[in-house]
């Protein structure tokens, strides 16, 4: 069972193949992400923009900051689990089980 495809929704685990692909590499680029992933180009850059906006709230972080310092910092499986801990699906699973 792919328990990101029952707990996340597409945008949600799209965001996090493009973090993964991102700290991957120093440098891939959206535009490496758009071609091998076969999205529209203007569906990356809203993926990144929003990725960036969760990284924000997951480190708490307000003003600006370097997008790519803060990709670079922040740990997936934290963010991973700071993205799943917001879903219901999640919610009530853990409910269920405690």
């Amino acid at each position: 069972m792919n328990i990101n495809a029952e707990i996340l929704t597409t945008n949600e685990m799209q965001k996090l193949q493009l973090m993964a692909f991102l700290q991957e590499k120093t440098d891939n680029t959206l535009s490496h992400f758009y071609l091998i992933n076969e999205l529209g180009y203007n569906k990356v850059l809203h993926l990144y923009h929003k990725l960036v906006e969760d990284l924000k709230e997951c480190n708490n972080v307000s003003g600006t900051i370097d997008a790519d310092k803060l990709l670079s910092e922040t740990n997936f499986d934290d963010f991973r689990a700071d993205q799943y801990q917001q879903q219901i699906t999640y919610k009530m699973l853990l409910s269920i089980l405690l």
